[in-house]
């Protein structure tokens, strides 16, 4: 697994960009993406900048970090649901938004 640390990017850019090459439907989902993105880069909270996004042929999904850990939460349960029981070519990415 390839492991590259990409810093100081337009971030709603670089997704975007990835979206374009890798999602081919529901690529509106995207939309709620940024708009949550943008909600949680103006948060005073820090574990609203720790985030885990990802890419799949059929949509992305961007989620609290924190929450994916919580065993049994949704967030958990979706990022299982894409490691454990689909074949989907996933792209998953860590964002840590810092200002």
């Amino acid at each position: 697994m390839a492991r590259v640390r990409f810093e100081d990017v337009d971030l709603l850019g670089a997704l975007s960009r990835i979206v374009d090459l890798h999602t081919q439907h529901y690529k509106e989902d995207f939309d709620l993406d940024k708009e949550l993105i943008s909600k949680l880069a103006v948060s005073d909270r820090s574990e609203d900048k720790q985030l885990l996004w990802m890419s799949r042929p059929c949509g992305t999904y961007t989620l609290r970090e924190w929450e994916v850990y919580l065993e049994g939460s949704h967030e958990n349960k979706v990022w299982r649901f894409y490691q454990e029981q689909t074949n989907d070519p996933v792209l998953a990415y860590s964002v840590t938004y810092t200002s």
